[in-house]
């Protein structure tokens, strides 16, 4: 019989006014070009529930060497919100 494990996993939403068109803050939240500007070192989107959202790169929080950056799409409503998980260990080791 094995032993059962305890993992704390840790969950945040961030939600920030960002005062500029809502045209120009799509734009970089959805094409990797922009994207890559402002977030990581490189990206594709497939904007759809159950498409991919992914950004890789050393200036992403929680990337380590060899992750794909996979981060599957929950909801998306076109030039509105998109939401998508993203599970990476902590700097302190802890699961998100």
């Amino acid at each position: 019989m094995t032993e059962a494990t305890r993992v704390e996993i840790h969950t945040a939403s961030v939600v920030q006014e960002i005062r500029a068109l809502r045209s120009r803050v799509w734009a970089a939240l959805t094409e990797p070009p922009k994207l890559a500007r402002w977030l990581c070192d490189g990206g594709r989107v497939d904007l759809k529930a159950g498409g991919a959202y992914e950004f890789w790169g050393k200036s992403v929080y929680g990337w380590r060497e060899g992750d794909d950056g996979h981060h599957p799409i929950v909801a998306c409503d076109p030039q509105e919100r998109i939401a998508f998980d993203w599970g990476f260990l902590t700097r302190g080791g802890a699961p998100t």
